[in-house]
């Protein structure tokens, strides 16, 4: 990987760098409900972002939203590649049935909910000041449910809880119902 960073200009390796450490544990976590193994979980990563850097123009030319969803497609086919390799016969929608039923929840929380996060504090009145900054913390700061249950005083599974009761909240009012909680 470091001679794949030499060939990069400077933005170019802070850009790589940067999407490195905020994706990834996230994508750790995508290749390990996969591949169920940790040494190729981290070989998936890698080839993650070696195919990232080779194709950097595309992915800098790609809107901060999209980013996830770029990373997160080479990865599943990166994972899909070293089953493959691997002699571990696993067809593309077994692999898919495994993606959504490990990280269903977490796609939904990261990549549907964090792209409209603003859109939701601000157009949506439903939501208590509390439950904005809940909000906030977990999806705009990306910050643990124990680190929230620190910064509001509660116990990391309210916390998770709590994330629980606000999606619904939220998924009520999207489509339409009246939540009078």
């Amino acid at each position: 990987m470091i001679i794949f960073l030499e060939n990069l200009s400077y933005e170019e390796k802070n850009f790589i760098e940067d999407l490195y450490r905020r994706e990834k544990v996230f994508l750790y976590r995508l290749a390990f409900g996969i591949l169920n193994n940790k040494d190729l979980a981290e070989d998936a990563l890698s080839a993650c972002f070696i195919k990232i850097m080779d194709d950097i123009d595309r992915v800098l030319s790609l809107p901060e939203s999209a980013l996830r969803p770029y990373c997160l497609t080479i990865l599943k086919n990166e994972a899909i590649n070293i089953l493959r390799r691997e002699k571990r016969l696993v067809y593309t929608d077994q692999a898919e049935k495994l993606l959504i039923e490990n990280l269903e929840n977490q796609i939904e929380k990261d990549l549907i909910i964090k792209d409209q996060v603003e859109s939701l504090l601000y157009k949506n009145q439903v939501l208590t000041d509390e439950e904005r900054d809940f909000i906030i913390f977990r999806y705009k700061h990306d910050l643990t449910y124990k680190e929230i249950g620190k910064l509001m005083g509660i116990s990391e599974a309210t916390a998770t809880k709590r994330n629980q009761r606000i999606l619904e909240k939220i998924r009520k009012t999207q489509k339409g119902g009246k939540d009078n909680d």
